[in-house]
């Protein structure tokens, strides 16, 4: 019975990090009706981002969390500058297969800046357990299960509650007549592709973290499809 609530907890935290990689295709999906399939490959080129400015650049952890947060809202940004937006008004369908061309495309960046090789990904959260009745889990599990409650909380209240919010609920429904009540459709699929990469990028963090940094990383774009399904494809 130990060994089960020992594997529960440590799957648990490993779910979590699905359910916020799979925030992501809820988010672009919530807003635009289009189901991302490159969110696992936005996933990888987060995690070897982060690696590049923690190692090769030297920035302190702070600082490098800062700038890859930064980085992957403005690639966020360009993608759906020059991959969605042109398609606006075009059917779903085209959007859809623009994810799969984008999947390949990442991958095949993070291969030539980074090569196909494992690489060691420094422990940035300090290899602390905690003991809880008699159980135990890591700094790193309780950090994972705490920001991703606070994000799935934050981005809850950002639907519901905001204007910006509503307003990508309602191009979700109908492009143009989200346009013709004054929403800016362009502004929110803007907006639903940095937050998409946001959330990818971080939990590509936690992740790699976990289980290290290699290009295998992107296979979890398939696995958080089933978490998608079951969770719901407009429920954060």
């Amino acid at each position: 019975m130990n060994t089960f609530i020992q594997l529960l907890i440590s799957g648990t935290t490993t779910g979590m990090i699905y359910g916020l990689v799979a925030m992501g295709i809820i988010l672009i999906y919530k807003s635009t009706k289009v189901f991302n399939l490159a969110q696992g490959s936005i996933l990888l080129l987060g995690a070897f981002i982060f690696y590049a400015y923690l190692v090769q650049l030297a920035f302190p952890f702070p600082l490098a969390l800062i700038a890859t947060l930064a980085t992957s809202v403005l690639l966020g940004l360009a993608v759906e500058r020059f991959t969605q937006r042109p398609l606006i008004g075009q059917p779903i369908h085209a959007l859809v297969m623009v994810t799969v061309a984008l999947m390949a495309l990442l991958e095949g960046l993070v291969y030539i800046v980074w090569g196909s090789f494992p690489l060691g990904f420094p422990e940035f959260i300090p290899d602390v357990n905690l003991r809880m009745s008699g159980y135990s889990i890591s700094l790193a599990q309780l950090l994972t299960f705490a920001v991703t409650l606070l994000l799935i909380l934050l981005l809850s209240l950002f639907f519901n509650k905001t204007r910006w919010g509503l307003a990508m609920r309602a191009t979700a429904e109908d492009h143009q007549l989200a346009q013709s009540s004054g929403v800016s459709v362009k502004t929110v699929f803007s907006y639903s592709w940095g937050l998409c990469f946001l959330v990818a990028v971080i939990g590509g963090i936690f992740l790699s973290n976990q289980v290290g940094l290699n290009t295998g990383l992107s296979i979890i774009g398939l696995k958080v499809l089933s978490v998608v399904i079951l969770g719901g494809l407009e429920s954060i």
